[in-house]
């Protein structure tokens, strides 16, 4: 591994402690495929899928959807896997081939009935939502009556089941049981929605509007419920493969593997999220079936670095505006070729983040697009500063004098006129400021460029310490989130909140300056605030947790400082009471398996901060980063809390898996049940790539 080298007295060394290794995983990918309809159900006859929709019998051969034939609705037989397939069609039996349908025969049914489920056997049995009928030279023999047959299912050994609304039935020497007389527990109501054989172990597979259960071979039997970790119902189907499950519901589908369920709805990955059916298609690899066509969704085996690299190239596709990083938009939901970059409030902070990661990047690989980079988001973050006609007063953003800017925020016309900067800057900008330029200064910058760095470090410092710890705007005020100084954080109520998260910064920012630049004005200035205000003390109760209100936000806004803050004090008086700091804030955070928060406090503490949830939540991150609604609330596996969010949103109590919640940065609320958009916007990924190349040149996580 390429490391540029570096004093042991600026990063400290790190102990003996865990190392991650990390390989190859399976990444959930999804992709629209299917006809822009309604599909009901999906089945595979040898090499061939069939897809029935409302009007259709379509054929997928060669790549392309075929129809076969018109009319319905279409029932097909589910266990037929060989041409010719039987299907029922409105009130009339036919075999299906390739070439079209061939007439069997009329089924003599009520007006009000309709066929509801199929099998053939050594016998054919049609359900409707009336009754039972085998299907003989004679016609329809009624051997259930007034019960609406859901589903029908042949296990490999004979048996033969019917789920029903009065009970699940098995045909015994040509005789029908009701197992609900016969030790179904009395949570079923006798009501029984989908079947399926195999599993592991293998069984019968029972699906309901509450449960899943399992009658299993080997009498292991198993069932999840409303309240026991099923994610959603009824079960309208059921889909064994190899060793896990998938189940269609009326709101997603979701899937049971390695003893967890995953949950998948929204646009991230499904057309609609009412779910019809699920086909295997290959290994690794499911078509969805929704009220609006179908879905691929696959497991891609990549590695970290891999996806690391589709992140990289979608940022210098999308999301590169003057060399600054931050979210972009898209003019028609979900289409990626219609990305329009525009001004962000946080454009300093994004770019920031972006910065870091390509600065551990190199550090790691040495990889010269990686140091390029780095030095176009450092020159594009340091215009940030010397657009403003104010030394050391960074703008929030800046944009050509005829750009769009939405008509918000306080913007102002540089002397030639040509650009615009935006200014009111806040607290969170100088953060990644003063997070970034020191790691470009010490693990890229050389020379002329390294001197660019240490003297943007000193004018900034220089304006915020001579204004008296605050970030004075053009208006000679201190921007609404520009404050450090003694008089507000101490000695005013309003700011008793950032309090200790804001002493926290300042210590940081000064503690990097004096260290980079040398100046002692810098030293002076820290020690003034840590002996005659108190900062030190104050970091103490830096995280605030319930019963104050909980800003997620805030924790992007101290972890960062606390990597910088550690990474560079030699204040040994005061570093265990840093270190306890950082320690309380991120036993808070730790539920959250934040791959960001656990890294920076991996390295800082020289102990193992839960990396393997680090790596956990870096592995499920989607690849689909576009701004989709994602909505949780209705779940049955997530428990509620019964506080609301800081905005008065519904939240758990568990963090939601971040491949299930809304596309997010580390500044939100990932306890959040329903959040996102309508797909008119696409992250940067920047949140990916800091942690994960942290936590690579840190030696955290070691991949070969």
């Amino acid at each position: 591994m390429v490391k540029q080298i570096v004093s042991m007295a600026i990063f400290l060394p790190l102990l003996a402690m865990a190392q991650i290794h990390a390989g190859s995983y399976k990444q959930d990918i999804a992709e629209m495929i299917g006809p822009d309809e309604p599909v009901h159900s999906l089945q595979r006859i040898d090499t061939s899928i069939i897809a029935t929709t409302p009007s259709h019998l379509l054929v997928f051969e060669n790549n392309e959807w075929q129809s076969k034939a018109t009319g319905g609705p279409w029932v097909i037989d589910e266990q037929d896997s060989a041409w010719p397939v039987l299907v029922a069609m409105d009130k009339k039996l036919v075999q299906f081939n390739r070439d079209g349908i061939k007439p069997v025969t009329s089924l003599e049914l009520g007006s009000d009935e309709q066929v509801s489920a199929l099998l053939a056997t050594e016998a054919t049995y049609v359900g409707t939502n009336k009754a039972l009928y085998r299907f003989d030279d004679s016609g329809l023999v009624p051997v259930l009556k007034k019960k609406k047959v859901r589903d029908l299912l042949k296990t490999p050994d004979g048996r033969v089941y019917a789920a029903t609304d009065h009970g699940l039935w098995i045909l015994k020497d040509q005789k029908w049981l009701n197992l609900d007389g016969m030790g179904m527990a009395p949570g079923w109501h006798s009501n029984y929605l989908s079947l399926a054989y195999g599993g592991h172990p293998a069984g019968v597979i029972l699906g309901s509007t509450e449960a899943l259960g399992c009658i299993a071979d080997n009498g292991t039997h198993w069932m999840h419920s409303k309240g026991n970790g099923l994610p959603f119902g009824a079960v309208n189907k059921i889909i064994p493969v190899e060793k896990e499950l998938w189940i269609a519901t009326p709101k997603g589908a979701c899937n049971f593997s390695n003893g967890e369920w995953h949950y998948y709805a929204g646009k991230r990955y499904l057309p609609h999220d009412h779910v019809h059916d699920i086909l295997p298609v290959s290994n690794n690899r499911v078509w969805v079936a929704t009220e609006k066509g179908i879905a691929e969704i696959r497991r891609e085996s990549m590695t970290l670095e891999e996806k690391a690299k589709r992140f990289e190239q979608r940022i210098l596709e999308r999301h590169n505006r003057y060399g600054l990083v931050a979210n972009s938009r898209l003019t028609r939901a979900g289409d990626l070729s219609t990305n329009v970059m525009r001004p962000n409030d946080n454009d300093g902070l994004w770019t920031a983040i972006y910065l870091g990661a390509q600065c551990f990047r190199y550090a790691v690989t040495g990889e010269q697009d990686a140091k390029q980079n780095a030095i176009r988001a450092f020159e594009a973050m340091e215009r940030l500063e010397t657009i403003t006609p104010i030394s050391g007063f960074p703008a929030r953003s800046y944009v050509r004098h005829d750009e769009d800017t939405d008509g918000r925020g306080e913007w102002h016309a540089t002397a030639d006129g040509e650009w615009k900067w935006k200014g009111d800057t806040s607290s969170d900008e100088i953060v990644g400021h003063m997070f970034a330029y020191p790691l470009f200064h010490d693990l890229v910058a050389t020379g002329e460029m390294k001197q660019r760095a240490r003297d943007l470090i000193d004018r900034i410092m220089t304006y915020i310490v001579d204004n008296e710890f605050l970030l004075v705007d053009l208006d000679g005020k201190p921007t609404r989130w520009g404050v450090w100084n003694p008089d507000s954080l101490n000695e005013t109520p309003d700011w008793r909140y950032e309090r200790g998260l804001n002493s926290l910064q300042i210590l940081a920012f000064l503690t990097a300056a004096e260290r980079i630049t040398g100046h002692e004005k810098y030293r002076d200035a820290y020690h003034l605030l840590i002996e005659k205000y108190g900062y030190g003390e104050n970091m103490r109760l830096q995280k605030m947790v319930h019963p104050y209100e909980i800003n997620h936000s805030d924790d992007e806004l101290a972890f960062l400082p606390y990597f910088t803050l550690l990474r560079y004090t030699q204040d040994h008086e005061w570093l265990p009471v840093f270190r306890e700091s950082l320690i309380r804030s991120w036993r808070v955070n730790r539920p959250e398996k934040n791959p960001l928060w656990n890294a920076i406090a991996s390295a800082t503490l020289n102990h193992d901060c839960d990396m393997a949830g680090a790596l956990e939540t870096l592995q499920a991150i989607p690849m689909d980063l576009v701004d989709w609604r994602m909505e949780n609330s209705h779940r049955w596996d997530l428990r509620h809390n019964p506080l609301s969010d800081r905005f008065g949103r519904a939240q758990a109590m568990q963090p939601v898996p971040i491949k299930e919640r809304a596309v997010s940065k580390w500044n939100s609320n990932p306890y959040r049940l329903d959040d996102g958009g309508q797909g008119h916007g696409e992250d940067d990924g920047a949140y990916f790539l800091l942690p994960y190349w942290m936590a690579r040149y840190y030696e955290l996580i070691i991949e070969k």
